[in-house]
């Protein structure tokens, strides 16, 4: 009861870059891309989506999300006026349905969005073709990834999406960067007031919320946080976006150093997890380890280990863990079309999306963060085996 890892997150470093000309230094450090840094990573996918619409010009634009996703896909194309149109996955994949996407993709495709599912990447090549046929942009929402080295080759979208919210790579309690391949996209981003930047909490109250959040992630004091009943910690809800800002001074100079830590964090933990899984030899009919089943490259990082387990040992599984205090994690409840609050934005919907509503009901992760201890990892090898 009183033991509680967090499902995601480490420290942040209190450490700012210094230097008038922050934003330059930055752009440095995204090269080649052009980068923009927006208050959150939802604002980011708006102005992309915005960006797409002023490209094309339809009259009617829409924007192909994955069915299974994070609500803030649907806040971002809301706020952008472009209807969002799902696509189904693949079955036990976290990959959209290719010949789905050539199906509901048409004239008035404004962009396509590939995600990122913690770290293993949508097949964005494949959807590039797709894409050109019908002239949309390819924006790919990497919320949930960051390069664990200086090589950029792995993002492959036109617009690509970076989140710095709580329980993302690089967590800088909020913020968002947009990049993008061509520099003209200036012309086409929605207008940001300036002065906004100076609404922002100041530097003070800034560096004090980042030495609580040091502070509470530890296991021995995180359970705190999850007995207090209105800050309903890791829901997943619709909240429409009132308007996009600019990413506050104080946040953008941590961005640099903390890019550094994530960088410099080993892969230990999620190593082990893979090892156990290896050890323990369970059969793909109980439990689908995504990351080898997707053939994740052995060096990518993951944000959270994923695993496909039937409903109900997943949800035996993730009651014991729980009470165990190890930081599981179910994701998303449901598919983007029936997550309550989005009024009649499917009304004329039709599709049940089988594959990914089943996905919905087995998804369980696990921490991949550095504060596991070689006694969690003796209680998840002892839980996951009896799905042996």
């Amino acid at each position: 009861m009183f033991y509680k890892h967090t499902p995601v997150g480490n420290r942040i470093r209190y450490v700012a870059s210094d230097g008038a000309d922050l934003t330059g230094q930055l752009q440095q450090l995204f090269d080649p891309f052009k980068s923009i840094f927006y208050d959150s990573g939802t604002s980011a996918l708006a102005a992309a989506l915005v960006a797409a619409k002023r490209s094309k010009q339809c009259r009617k634009p829409e924007v192909i999300l994955p069915a299974y996703g994070c609500p803030d896909l649907l806040s971002a194309a809301v706020f952008a006026g472009v209807k969002p149109i799902l696509v189904d996955l693949e079955q036990n994949r976290p990959w959209m349905q290719i010949d789905e996407i050539e199906r509901k993709a048409n004239r008035d495709t404004v962009a396509i969005v590939c995600v990122n599912f913690l770290g293993i990447p949508e097949r964005v090549e494949q959807i590039r073709g797709v894409a050109a046929r019908v002239n949309a942009f390819v924006i790919e929402d990497s919320a949930q990834y960051f390069p664990h080295t200086r090589d950029y080759d792995s993002w492959k979208g036109d617009l690509i999406v970076l989140s710095l919210g709580r329980g993302k790579p690089v967590n800088l309690l909020g913020g968002g960067v947009l990049l993008a391949r061509d520099d003209a996209i200036d012309t086409r981003l929605p207008e940001i007031e300036k002065a906004m930047d100076s609404a922002k909490p100041k530097e003070f109250r800034y560096r004090l919320k980042v030495l609580l959040y040091n502070r509470i992630i530890s296991p021995r004091l995180y359970w705190i946080l999850l007995k207090v009943p209105f800050l309903d910690i890791g829901s997943t809800v619709y909240k429409p976006m009132a308007n996009i800002a600019p990413l506050s001074t104080a946040t953008k100079s941590l961005l640099a150093s903390n890019i550094e830590l994530y960088r410099s964090d080993r892969l230990d933990t999620q190593r082990n997890l893979s090892s156990i899984l290896d050890e323990l030899k369970i059969d793909q009919d109980k439990l689908i380890d995504l990351p080898r089943s997707c053939e994740l490259g052995e060096g990518s990082k993951l944000l959270r280990y994923p695993l496909l387990i039937a409903q109900r040992e997943r949800d035996n599984l993730l009651q014991v863990l729980e009470e165990k205090g190890l930081g599981p994690s179910v994701m998303y409840p449901t598919t983007l079309n029936r997550i309550p609050n989005i009024d009649d934005l499917f009304a004329e919907d039709s599709d049940t999306y089988p594959h990914a509503t089943n996905f919905s009901k087995r998804i369980i992760t696990l921490p991949t963060h550095n504060r596991i201890t070689p006694r969690d990892f003796r209680q998840f090898k002892l839980l996951l085996s009896y799905l042996s």
